[in-house]
């Protein structure tokens, strides 16, 4: 028992001990934390706000209750100009001690101070309706609805029913006129306005105003004492003004000299940074970009590093970097260069699905004339190169962008009109290829490419007067110009003059296929096939051409009675065929003679495949017709033939084919 009592009363003393242990410890700690906010308020009211500082900080961060800590830390921010940083502590006092009418006027001067005017409007609305706002609060909340306004009468209503200081009504007065950009009037509002009228924020954004005033005004002298002034009055903020100015006057070495400055004494002066960037992306120097960068610490940061590194990775060749670094940086895409290097990089990579709309994207920030010739400059080469490489669909591409953005002519207009002219012909749009030929030939009645494409769709359209005038627009030494002219006066049945224009083709370029086959057929239709032979030496020696000669030797065969010899050379010129690639036009000669030379067996498939292919093509539809006839199958070749006359109820060749399966049927 005597054990128990003793257990007991040293359990109480070590109890005991303890207790006045932490009693101790929580004096000891409340005396240095009442000695770190005496020392930091004797700081702060003797300015040393560079003692002060940390100290506030240290006891909001052990004590986030303290109203007065997060009060002083505004002020201070304040007195640096730091205004976002001022804001937020002072919400922070504000939120602890929300009926200090201090605070309340300290947050929302801060709000107008950083220009957040929607929140400022939005969170006093209801106070100033009910003229519950002080003067000093009323004269911000003005500010606010002019800056934030979409019109003027509402805030000019309001201005001419408050009653506050002249000053600051003149204050008022000006940034109404100058949001309606009527400098001249804003001018002579804001012309002697004293410094101490007005909060500081707002003298700052007086000087701005002022200055540009003065600028519009074509007073540049004054306009940029009046800069200096702001620069002095606010080295970060006004600085960086004073750059622009310096920028907008066309005064480069001092535009450059003040954004260096501005940089040198603040890295995280980030406006000035980016533009400084952009100087020395300008100037191709590699290492000053690389100067630029420090760690980023939140995303505005990390935006404005991946731009410079987008500049770097764009003068190093590295577009594929620049493009993704690009890609993080994305609240500078309203920025000329941002695009211009987007645009370049993916000229570079070739990627022409992206192109168009990055060339959109810089006209649509920068739509100056140089802008257009630069976007211009870069896609020449572009263009060019897709041409030599046969890159058809992405040169019509690139050709429908330049058209769409030259506003004059030029050789690279009339290039890319060219590959659009030749994308219509290859598609077999008759009447976009007249389009772009007589755009082309309005601008130069005598280039060859439209004279050759326009005189080629008259020919197809059974104008052979006015295509003969085409050809002849062209200098006498084209071979294309004379073949044209040969078929066009074959067409008016001025035979002398197509036989003439024939020999020229074959002379300037014997080895010319279509001028040979035309003219092999003009002598073959006047019984003069013997003169063929001669023009044979100057083919090349390629299954095309060897085809070819088969099928007029054929043709010649046939048009003497001699049966046997056509067949022969027909079937020559089915083996010539069989070494050519396989395409559709090839395939459509193989089942032509492969039924030709009775084996309708062999040409069934073929027909068929072409069918499915194009199911719309009139010729393979009325030869299957007569292929499945001849192979007894009636019901087929009828279908066939049904199919074609729906497809050309006027054609002469589908009525006979529907006649000869009609009669086909009732045997």
């Amino acid at each position: 028992m005597k054990k128990i009592k003793y257990l007991l009363f040293a359990a109480i003393i070590a109890v005991s001990v303890l207790c006045i242990a932490v009693v101790v410890y929580f004096a000891v700690a409340g005396r240095a934390e009442a000695e770190r906010i005496a020392a930091a308020t004797d700081a702060f009211r003797k300015g040393n706000y560079t003692a002060a500082y940390p100290l506030f900080l240290e006891i909001v961060r052990k004590d986030p209750s303290n109203a007065e800590a997060y009060r002083m830390l505004g002020v201070i921010d304040e007195s640096r100009q730091n205004y976002p940083a001022a804001l937020q502590h002072y919400q922070q006092a504000r939120g602890l001690s929300p009926l200090d009418p201090e605070l309340k006027t300290k947050y929302l001067e801060m709000l107008a101070a950083i220009g957040d005017f929607p929140t400022l409007l939005n969170t006093f609305r209801a106070e100033f309706e009910q003229n519950k706002l002080s003067p000093a609060e009323t004269f911000c909340y003005l500010e606010a609805m002019i800056a934030a306004g979409k019109n003027e009468k509402e805030p000019r209503e309001a201005l001419d029913k408050w009653k506050g200081p002249a000053d600051q009504r003149a204050y008022l007065r000006g940034l109404l006129e100058f949001r309606a950009n009527r400098p001249a009037e804003a001018l002579k509002e804001l012309a002697k306005i004293p410094k101490t009228a007005l909060p500081f924020p707002a003298y700052c954004r007086l000087l701005a105003m002022r200055g540009a005033a003065l600028q519009a005004a074509g007073d540049t002298a004054a306009a940029g004492e009046t800069f200096r002034q702001l620069a002095k009055a606010s080295p970060e903020n006004g600085g960086f003004l004073l750059a622009q100015f310096y920028k907008r006057i066309g005064q480069d070495k001092e535009y450059r000299e003040q954004l260096v400055k501005l940089v040198k004494e603040n890295p995280q002066q980030l406006a000035a940074v980016v533009e400084l960037a952009e100087l020395y992306a300008a100037d191709k120097n590699v290492e000053a970009l690389a100067a630029l960068k420090h760690q980023p610490r939140n995303r505005t940061e990390v935006e404005i590093y991946s731009y410079i590194d987008a500049m770097r990775a764009f003068l190093e060749q590295r577009y594929a970097d620049a493009e993704k670094s690009l890609a993080v940086a994305a609240m500078f895409s309203g920025r000329p260069l941002y695009q211009a290097i987007r645009m370049m990089s993916l000229i570079a990579t070739k990627n022409v699905e992206q192109i168009p709309e990055s060339v959109n994207a810089l006209l649509k920030v920068s739509p100056s004339p140089e802008s257009r010739q630069q976007v211009l400059d870069n896609l020449q080469p572009l263009l060019l190169e897709l041409i030599r490489e046969k890159k058809v669909a992405e040169a019509t591409r690139i050709a429908e962008l330049v058209v769409s953005v030259s506003d004059r002519n030029s050789p690279l207009l009339t290039v890319s009109r060219e590959v659009l002219l030749q994308d219509a012909i290859a598609s077999g749009n008759a009447a976009k290829a007249t389009g772009c030929a007589e755009t082309l030939l309005k601008d130069n009645p005598r280039l060859v490419s439209a004279n050759l494409a326009l005189g080629s769709i008259l020919l197809a359209e059974r104008k052979p007067k006015e295509a003969l005038e085409c050809f002849r627009r062209i200098s006498a030494g084209n071979a294309a110009a004379a073949l044209g002219e040969a078929r066009a006066c074959l067409a008016l049945n001025r035979a002398d003059e197509a036989e003439k224009a024939f020999q020229l083709a074959l002379k300037l370029d014997p080895a010319n296929l279509d001028a040979f086959e035309g003219y092999a057929l003009f002598l073959i239709d006047r019984k003069r096939g013997g003169e063929i032979d001669r023009y044979l030496p100057g083919l090349p020696d390629t299954p095309a051409a060897r085809f070819l000669v088969a099928t007029v030797r054929a043709k010649r065969a046939d048009a003497n009675g001699k049966a046997d010899e056509a067949k022969r050379y027909n079937l020559e010129a089915l083996a010539e065929l069989e070494k050519m690639p396989d395409a559709p036009g090839v395939n459509y000669q193989r089942a032509y003679l492969y039924a030709l030379t009775g084996q309708d067996a062999k040409a069934e498939p073929v027909y068929e495949k072409l069918l499915l292919e194009n199911p719309r093509q009139l010729m393979v539809l009325l030869n299957l017709s007569e292929v499945k006839a001849a192979l007894g199958k009636k019901q087929e070749a009828m279908n066939l033939a049904e199919r074609a006359i729906r497809l050309d109820p006027n054609s002469p060749m589908a009525k006979q084919c529907l006649r000869r399966r009609q009669i086909d049927m009732q045997k």
